[in-house]
């Protein structure tokens, strides 16, 4: 479960030994200076991992100045993060993931050797020259159109080879169909697209077929529909056709979260029809937000009970006093 921001734990700043003089007048209140030789004893730190603090850019930054061995940093529901940014080429950070830090506004990645990015509930994220990138996943709740968030990775948008993308406005007309991917450079190298959709309306999604023709080279698409209870709805329509075009290395196509809506089947018929060495097609129709959520007590105590049970009335019967 997320900590809520307000239990998130203070970062504390004596480890860094921190200047007891005077603030800076960039630094928070109550913060002092961070100077790099404060950093000595981290300068063989090659993995960082932050969960529930309050920490700042300026600190994180400071960290991946001094720390010449760092490759890997893990960000997870850090709060005090507003704006953050990686840049130089001597960096050996590859892998960064920032995830429900719910006050981020931005990150900046510029001039780096960025390997792998995953980053969740930000509203801007610019790229600048990172020739290394290969792998980025950026899900959340954008307030951005799909478009956006596509513009806002385009210098990498050639050689990624796996690409997850999540935003609030998926739907795209067949007026906009073609205009996904228009004066951006195309996805040639991408092996693997997994488009995350919030599912509660029955929106078409036969318009990101430009982006899967787009994408040569694609082996595996996954569609992970995330919806809740009672909100999701099937409409009775027809379906909508995208442009025929033959897809040579699709092998394997996943539907999660499936409810058998219009817009999914739409999206399966597709894929039966183009992808010519298409081996396998995987249909989970299981309420993604709950999959890999802990068990509770009570559930295993029930799956272990029904190991034992006869199949028969009495089991029946039994099981609907458990769920008294």
């Amino acid at each position: 479960m997320p900590t809520p921001l307000s239990k998130a734990y203070p970062f504390s700043y004596q480890p860094l030994d921190l200047s007891s003089g005077k603030a800076s007048q960039k630094s928070q209140p109550g913060y002092g200076d961070i100077h790099p030789c404060s950093l000595t004893d981290f300068k063989s730190l090659q993995t960082l991992s932050l969960k529930s603090l309050k920490v700042t850019g300026d600190v994180l930054e400071c960290f991946i100045r001094n720390c010449p061995f760092l490759e890997r940093l893990v960000l997870r529901q850090c709060s005090s993060l507003v704006n953050f940014e990686v840049c130089g080429p001597s960096l050996a950070l590859k892998f960064l993931e920032i995830c429900q830090c719910f006050t981020l506004k931005s990150i900046t990645i510029r001039g780096t050797n960025l390997v792998s990015l995953k980053i969740t509930e930000v509203d801007s994220v610019v790229l600048q020259n990172v020739p290394m990138l290969v792998e980025v996943s950026l899900s959340g709740w954008f307030r951005n159109s799909i478009r956006n968030v596509i513009s806002g990775i385009s210098c990498c948008l050639a050689k990624l080879e796996f690409l997850s993308l999540y935003a609030s406005k998926l739907a795209i007309s067949e007026s906009q169909e073609e205009g996904i991917l228009d004066y951006l450079p195309q996805p040639t190298n991408l092996k693997q697209f997994v488009l995350v959709a919030c599912a509660s309306k029955d929106d078409s999604l036969i318009g990101f077929t430009s982006f899967i023709r787009a994408s040569p080279n694609l082996e595996k698409f996954v569609l992970k529909l995330q919806w809740r209870g009672n909100d999701i709805v099937r409409e009775d329509r027809e379906s909508k056709k995208a442009l025929s075009f033959l897809l040579q290395h699709l092998r394997v196509v996943e539907s999660l979260g499936y409810y058998g809506r219009r817009s999914e089947l739409e999206l399966v018929e597709y894929f039966l029809e183009n992808a010519v060495v298409l081996e396998k097609i995987i249909v989970d129709p299981r309420d993604q937000t709950m999959v890999g959520r802990p068990k509770k007590l009570e559930e295993i105590k029930k799956e272990k009970l029904l190991k034992f049970m006869p199949r028969n009335s009495s089991r029946n019967s039994y099981l609907h006093i458990l769920n008294l």
